[in-house]
């Protein structure tokens, strides 16, 4: 029953950044050919940006997974990057289609996810080099 648990949690760090990158072209064109002529210029540019964080940390993501084969550690900017697309991206996503900026505290929550990722990922990599050249 272990081996099982551990087989489904590696499977969903396998399909998230897919997932989350298809998400992320299919959220871009509706944005660009659905949205623009129903909801105010300052919405869409919400839309935009959440669209495009989302692409640039799905593919960050996708690089953990590729990575992840020499140092396993990695794995977790994957669930960094992930909790930081729903809260950044899906409260940006919220913000656009509703104008209701009740979810708007989430948005800086999400970006210090992502930074919280990108840190650790450094980190992993100092460590790598410190670890290679001794």
């Amino acid at each position: 029953m272990k081996n099982l648990k551990t087989i489904n949690v590696s499977l969903i760090y396998y399909l998230l950044p897919p997932l989350m990158g298809m998400l992320a072209v299919a959220t871009g064109a509706f944005g660009a050919h659905a949205l623009t002529a129903s909801i105010p210029a300052k919405n869409i540019e919400w839309w935009q940006t959440a669209s495009n964080y989302l692409m640039y940390h799905s593919l960050a993501s996708l690089f953990c997974i590729a990575f992840s084969q020499h140092q396993p550690k990695i794995k977790h900017c994957i669930s960094l990057f992930s909790l930081g697309n729903i809260l950044f991206c899906g409260s940006l996503f919220y913000m656009a289609l509703t104008s209701n900026k009740a979810l708007a505290l989430l948005t800086p929550i999400g970006g210090l996810l992502y930074i919280v990722a990108w840190c650790y990922m450094l980190w992993i990599f100092l460590r790598l080099k410190s670890t290679t050249t001794s």
